[in-house]
C-alpha cells in the first residue's frame, strides 16, 4: 500500500515536472522510507505516553536511530511484519528493562559484550542495501564511532549517578541492535504497483512533499557513507548514478 502510493505521488510530480525522470527512483525510495518510519516511531511515542515512559523512550529511540541507520542487519520481509514485530519487542523493551535495571552488573555485563559485537561486526550488508566495498568499508567505520560516543555519554552518565532507568533504556537499545545482527537476508521491497490515474493529487501538495522529500532524496543520491533508512523494513535502496 505505501509502495503503491509513493509510486502514485512520484510519478505525478514527474508528470508534472517537479522532479526528472532520472530522480523518480530516489523520491519513491525517500517517500517510503519516510511514511514508514514516521508509523514507526509515532507508535513507539504513543506507547511510551500509554506507559508513562516518554521520556525513556526518546532516550532509547534516540540511541537506537542513530546506531540502526550505521550497522544494517534484520529487516522483516513486508513492512507490516517489521511494524508488529517493533510493536511487540518494544512493549517487552518496556517492560523488561526495569527489571534489568534491579540487576545493574547483569546489564552493564550484557552491554558490554553487546559493544564489542558492534564494533567487531560495524555494518551488515543488508541484499535491499547492496553497498558496495568503499561504501561498506565506510558504514563499519561510521557505526564504530557512533557505538563509541555512544558508550561515552552512558559512561558519563553512570559516572555521574543519573537515573539508572534512563541509563537502562540507551542500554538495552545497544543490546537490542546487537540482537538484530542475526539474520540480513530478506526479500526485496513489493513490486511497483500501477497508478490509476484516477485521482489527481493538487501540483501544489506534489510541490510541497517533493520539498518535505529533497533532503532525504539528497541523502541516498550522495550522503557518505550511505545510511539504512529502514528500522525494521528496509526498502530497496535505488543504485547511485554518476553525476
Amino acid at each position: 500500500m505505501i509502495e503503491k502510493m509513493a509510486l502514485k505521488i512520484v510519478n505525478q510530480m514527474e508528470k508534472q515536472k517537479i522532479i526528472s525522470k532520472s530522480n523518480c527512483e530516489y523520491y519513491e525510495y525517500a517517500l517510503i522510507a519516510m511514511v514508514e518510519n514516521a508509523i514507526t516511531v509515532g507508535t513507539m511515542l504513543l506507547l511510551g505516553m500509554l506507559f508513562g515512559k516518554i521520556l525513556q523512550t526518546i532516550c532509547f529511540l534516540l540511541f537506537f536511530l542513530s546506531l540502526r541507520k550505521r550497522t544494517g542487519g534484520f529487516h522483516a520481509d513486508k513492512f507490516w511484519q517489521c511494524y508488529l514485530g517493533t510493536v511487540i519487542t518494544f512493549i517487552v523493551v518496556i517492560q523488561a528493562t526495569p527489571r534489568l535495571c534491579g540487576t545493574p552488573a547483569v546489564m552493564y555485563g550484557m552491554l558490554f559484550l553487546a559493544i564489542i559485537l558492534i564494533y567487531i561486526m560495524g555494518t551488515i550488508n543488508h541484499p535491499n542495501m547492496d553497498m558496495d566495498k568503499s561504501e561498506l568499508q565506510e558504514s563499519k567505520k561510521a557505526a564504530r564511532l557512533v557505538v563509541l560516543m555512544e558508550v561515552m555519554i552512558i559512561a558519563v552518565l553512570v559516572y555521574l549517578k543519573a537515573d539508572i532507568l534512563y541509563i537502562g533504556y540507551m542500554s538495552v537499545a545497544g543490546l537490542l541492535l546487537a540482537n538484530l545482527y542475526g539474520s540480513g537476508k530478506n526479500n526485496k521491497t513489493g513490486g511497483k504497483g500501477k497508478m490509476n490515474g484516477k485521482e489527481k493529487i493538487s501540483v501544489k501538495a506534489l510541490r510541497v512533499v517533493e520539498r518535505i522529500a529533497r533532503n532525504e532524496v539528497e541523502k541516498v543520491r550522495c550522503g557518505w557513507p550511505p545510511i539504512c533508512s529502514g528500522i525494521g523494513h528496509q526498502p530497496k535502496r535505488p543504485k547511485r548514478k554518476e553525476n
